[in-house]
């Protein structure tokens, strides 16, 4: 093959998703009622690429999470991995799908057990998985896991506890667990959220280097839109809003030229540290602070009663659907398509759910 023709092959190889969440919804059902907490998104999550998942809590970020990692049965929609709904996977299959996809928790001293040193923790799915062939190969992987993380010399941490590690540390240690068996996709949720701001940063390099050198898609779940532009920016952004994604695109495009209202108030909500730029802080463009219950979601557009751009009579009688709004960049408001001279795709209040 030559160099021409293996450039092509992996360039073809980045535009093929790795994983694809197509119409995907999740419904709980619950004394007050349904609860629909995520609805009809559809993303996709190619070799090497960040996809980052932005919003408020409770807006769906972390369930749609569990339905790409196979964690949760969508109620509606479908997941493939590699072409494949997951769904529809013999037990080999998902069971190579599993190891394929790692998860990342927010809380690492939840996720790891107390009672396991980082080596057991790390060389267990190794042996069960019979990717090494004995205790000493098992190790020498251990030790690798934790030089990739920046946990050095590894020898001094192989044989301590969670409790024996800081914070950040506990996280790098669920970092190299979820490199174990080699994932082709890794979803961090909320993964530096817990951590000092001080180190948030040599974690989101590490998780950077670790894409790059590794090709790993990653699904990177937050609420901070200024995390997502120092992760994501040469990925992609779709931003959460009570269970439908309400603007998709290049992150730079998200963060530069916002077109969703919810988006504008989320980058407004990011701290300035230069005085001379300080935001007001009255509430921004947003009529009111309260979030709606997803037991009684408003009609039309979710986002509503809360939005400065709302006109009555049209986002109070319509739902919007995402509409192009610039290159490759989607919004799901009738209004801001309206300014760019789209006429938007709608869907009566009613005919939400159906």
């Amino acid at each position: 093959m030559t160099a021409t023709e293996a450039q092509t092959s992996r360039s073809a190889t980045a535009r093929t998703p790795l994983m694809t969440l197509t119409n995907a919804s999740q419904t709980f059902h619950t004394k007050a009622g349904p609860i629909k907490a995520v609805d009809d998104i559809t993303l996709s999550i190619n070799p090497g690429e960040v996809l980052c998942l932005v919003g408020e809590s409770g807006s769906g970020k972390t369930t749609a999470a569990r339905m790409a990692a196979g964690l949760t049965h969508p109620s509606g929609g479908e997941i493939a991995f590699g072409g494949k709904d997951i769904w529809s996977m013999d037990k080999t299959e998902f069971s190579a799908f599993r190891r394929s996809v790692q998860y990342i928790h927010q809380d690492p001293y939840a996720s790891l057990n107390p009672t396991k040193s980082i080596q057991a923790m790390l060389t267990a799915p190794l042996r069960v998985h019979h990717m090494v062939k004995g205790k000493r190969e098992a190790a020498a992987r251990a030790a690798e896991l934790l030089t990739q993380v920046d946990l050095t010399p590894p020898e001094q941490y192989l044989s301590k506890f969670p409790h024996q590690l800081s914070g950040g540390q506990r996280q790098r240690a669920s970092v190299a667990r979820a490199l174990t068996l080699g994932p082709q996709i890794m979803i961090a949720d909320e993964a530096t959220s817990m951590l000092d701001v001080s180190i948030r940063i040599s974690m989101l390099a590490m998780l950077g280097r670790l894409r790059d050198d590794l090709n790993v898609g990653f699904l990177f779940i937050t609420h901070d839109l200024a995390i997502a532009k120092y992760f994501g920016w040469h990925g992609k952004t779709a931003v959460m809003y009570l269970g439908r994604i309400v603007e998709f695109g290049p992150t730079p495009q998200i963060i530069n030229s916002p077109e969703h209202p919810y988006t504008k108030a989320l980058i407004e909500a990011i701290p300035e540290p230069d005085p001379d730029h300080v935001r007001v802080q009255d509430g921004g463009s947003l009529r009111s602070m309260e979030i709606p219950s997803l037991t009684a979601l408003p009609s039309g557009c979710t986002f509503h009663p809360r939005c400065s751009a709302f006109e009555e009579g049209l986002c109070d009688v319509t739902v919007p659907q995402l509409t192009l709004v610039g290159p490759a960049q989607t919004a799901a408001c009738l209004v801001a398509a309206r300014d760019h001279g789209v006429v938007a795709p709608r869907a009566r209040s009613d005919e939400r759910g159906a």
